[in-house]
């Protein structure tokens, strides 16, 4: 699951991705690390596609619905969870690039109102579906010793440039055989971030 800002990195607007094969310990931790910085208090960002909010797996042949873990079925699927903890569904369309449904999920912990004697400009159809704000439910901490959930490398360039992530430093070398530098990035369920910068090992 990939933690990225939205497009232009605008407000510290964040979009959580990549679901499959995924569990609810990393989308808890991700929240987590969006709500340790800034006071928690912007927008999150979910899409899910149909397939991913299928309360059982496709069963046409070759589909991908088996990529969402069973204890994520048996929690109710991904909309039951993300509304469990304060996301709300706010679209739904079909997408034409690949022709499914695709479900868009916000998160606000101090979600303002759409009413639109409450707006600087005038929207009439806004607040028709004003829903009052539900409290936030926080993930549980998990242990201070547990192990990253995630352990990537980027390659460093001399110009500033970083490109990845890869899971092994012989991935960079093999991708770019002359960066001098790699970066690594870990990510605990407890949202604590660890960086560091190095030189590339020295081998074939």
């Amino acid at each position: 699951m990939e933690y990225t800002d939205h497009g232009g990195g605008c407000c510290g607007i964040a979009h959580l991705w990549l679901f499959d094969e995924e569990g609810i310990e990393t989308l808890d931790a991700r929240i987590r690390q969006h709500d340790a910085i800034a006071g928690g208090n912007r927008l999150l960002e979910v899409v899910l596609s149909e397939r991913q909010v299928a309360p059982q797996p496709p069963r046409e042949r070759g589909g991908l619905g088996h990529l969402v873990l069973q204890e994520v079925r048996d929690a109710g699927g991904w909309p039951t969870i993300l509304r469990e903890r304060g996301f709300r569904l706010v679209s739904r369309f079909r997408n034409s690039n690949s022709g499914q449904l695709c479900y868009v999920f916000h998160r606000v912990p101090e979600w303002q109102s759409l009413r639109n004697e409450d707006l600087p400009f005038d929207w009439p159809e806004a607040g028709n579906d004003i829903v009052e704000p539900a409290p936030v439910v926080r993930p549980p901490a998990p242990p201070a010793n547990a192990d990253p959930i995630v352990n990537e490398v980027f390659a460093l360039f001399a110009d500033g440039r970083v490109r990845g992530p890869f899971d092994y430093v012989a991935e960079i070398r093999q991708a770019y055989p002359r960066v001098a530098r790699y970066r690594r990035r870990k990510i605990y369920a407890d949202a604590r971030v660890e960086i560091e910068d190095a030189r590339m090992p020295r081998g074939n």
